[in-house]
């Protein structure tokens, strides 16, 4: 009997390593199709702290309304009592991503939400890792403001002549950093000021590209193409879910809103693009891949020469259409 099986074996091996085979390219096609793993690392000391929060200093508050990742949640710091929006990633590189693209944009303006590393330590040698990201107290995500006649305050505001801020600049961003297969409404947000200014924001970074070749950036200051960037303004489909997708809606605030982008203030978002100092930021990167593990210090070599490629564009982007953009500026 074992002689047979063995003889069976012989004459089937490639039939056998092909089966093999394909369950390990149908595991891989399970695993990338998940939206979301668990990600772990080494528990890290103080020299990660000023960035580095542990999960024991926060509680859940709420659930919201978008995304599909199972850990997302509204968590309270106990101490402060801010609010920060916790999530985790489908690896380890786009919870980096989502760190080190969400800093590079605060870095260039102040308003955009804060983005630390939550660890929640599983033993003296494992720990669990999410992301962090700082909600203001008067912001909704975009899509909501649509839903619930953003559009409509919008309208009264250009009737009388109110600016918005950050909206283009936001956009450009987007754009600058190749995520244009996730700009869409539900990845922004809009804080509302003491004053009744509106402030956007963009969040959700984690699939702003970053490989070994980097992917085109986009740089304008084009209100059209910019606006036109927005995934609710394509049809919906298996390729495009974002939530106004197809909707009157979703048109009817692009129409409005790109009377809010002003080619000048892309100039200067350009300008402060090309000016930040992101030292600080690889270092904080580099002192996570020493402590926890995740990942190798190239990674963050790999973001340094990312940025400062980006950095470089943008300065030369406003070298060649910055003087052109302000000729064209409106004199009141």
């Amino acid at each position: 009997m074992l002689r047979k099986s063995l003889r069976h074996i012989a004459e089937n091996a490639g039939g056998i390593a092909f089966i093999g085979g394909s369950s390990a390219i149908i595991a891989k096609l399970v695993y990338e199709n998940q939206r979301e793993h668990k990600i772990y690392g080494k528990p890290t000391g103080v020299e990660c702290a000023d960035f580095v929060r542990k999960s024991t200093a926060f509680h859940d508050t709420s659930k919201p309304v978008h995304g599909t990742m199972t850990s997302r949640r509204f968590v309270e710091n106990e101490e402060t009592g801010e609010e920060y929006f916790a999530k985790g990633a489908h690896s380890t590189d786009e919870l980096l991503t989502e760190f080190m693209i969400g800093n590079f944009a605060k870095l260039i303006n102040p308003r955009q939400p804060e983005t630390l590393i939550l660890e929640e330590p599983l033993s003296a040698v494992l720990a669990q890792f999410n992301t962090l990201s700082h909600k203001h107290p008067n912001a909704k995500d975009v899509e909501n403001f649509v839903r619930s006649h953003g559009t409509d305050k919008l309208k009264k505001m250009l009737e009388k002549g109110v600016t918005v801020e950050g909206l283009g600049e936001s956009l450009a961003f987007d754009l600058m950093v190749g995520k244009y297969y996730d700009t869409k409404l539900a990845n922004m947000v809009v804080i509302e000021a003491k004053d009744g200014t509106l402030h956007f924001v963009s969040i959700d970074h984690e699939r702003a590209a970053l490989s070994i070749i980097r992917p085109e950036s986009v740089f304008t200051t084009n209100p059209e193409i910019l606006i036109h960037a927005l995934r609710d303004l394509s049809s919906a489909g298996d390729e495009n879910k974002a939530g106004l997708a197809s909707d009157p809606r979703a048109f009817e605030f692009a129409k409005v809103a790109k009377n809010f982008i002003d080619p000048v203030k892309i100039i200067d978002f350009y300008k402060k693009t090309a000016s930040v100092d992101t030292s600080p930021l690889i270092d904080q990167c580099n002192r996570l891949a020493s402590q926890s593990g995740m990942f190798s210090k190239k990674r963050c070599s790999d973001f340094e020469k990312h940025f400062k490629g980006l950095q470089s564009e943008a300065a030369a982007f406003v070298a060649e259409n910055g003087e052109e953009v302000l000729k064209r500026k409106p004199t009141k």
